[in-house]
């Protein structure tokens, strides 16, 4: 469960964006000016935030800006709930993070370049002597087990094989 947070803790820019309704490069642009301070993470003060807001609309009244502050509360409990979740589905094995999709694409890419790259040294005399069905038949063979290399991976299905598109 998400704990409370307070008016200090730092929030993301494209929260800061949804409290004073603009956008998210708008916001970044505030690095220039001395109306907010940014984090070394690139993150902004609750307080300020609101504070700029206030000064932005000045017609705000304080039960306004009071509501405004638990409406923004609100959706930074939302956000990090949200990103709970999806840390929670991550380590629970139903979402895939990136980096892993990345590494093992990497050691797959790594294998196969490897196989085609000593595929004609190995093929060439396979191949003398042979007439054009042998020769097909063991060209078969090498893009099999090119394929089988692909099949290798976690995240490449072997439905694959047979040309179907997904």
């Amino acid at each position: 469960m998400p704990q409370k947070n307070d008016i200090q803790d730092p929030i993301s820019v494209r929260q800061a964006a949804r409290i004073l309704g603009l956008s998210p490069t708008r916001v970044q642009q505030f690095k220039q000016t001395v109306e907010l301070s940014f984090t070394e993470q690139g993150k902004l003060s609750l307080a300020e935030v609101l504070a700029l807001d206030k000064k932005r609309r000045p017609e705000a009244k304080e039960n306004d800006l009071a509501q405004r502050e638990q409406e923004a509360r609100v959706k930074l409990l939302e956000e990090q709930a949200k990103k709970a979740e999806i840390d929670n589905s991550i380590r629970m094995g139903s979402l895939i993070s990136v980096d892993s999709v990345l590494d093992d694409a990497a050691q797959t890419a790594s294998k196969l370049n490897q196989f085609l790259d000593t595929l004609p040294a190995r093929m060439v005399p396979q191949l003398v002597g042979k007439n054009e069905v042998e020769m097909t038949d063991i060209l078969t063979d090498e893009l099999e087990l090119a394929k089988s290399i692909l099949f290798e991976s976690q995240f490449v299905e072997e439905n694959l094989s047979d040309g179907a598109e997904t």
